[in-house]
């Protein structure tokens, strides 16, 4: 297995993870910052 897709893997599903405890903190961002994050932009 690429370890690179294996870490990203990881950092998308902890992302995930925050975005559903933080839902409220993250909301008023909107979708663009989260997708920008996801990016690695």
């Amino acid at each position: 297995m690429n370890l690179d897709a294996w870490r990203l893997r990881q950092i998308h599903a902890n992302v995930l993870n925050i975005a559903q405890d933080n839902h409220d903190v993250l909301e008023p961002m909107g979708q663009d910052a989260l997708t920008m994050a996801l990016a690695g932009g």
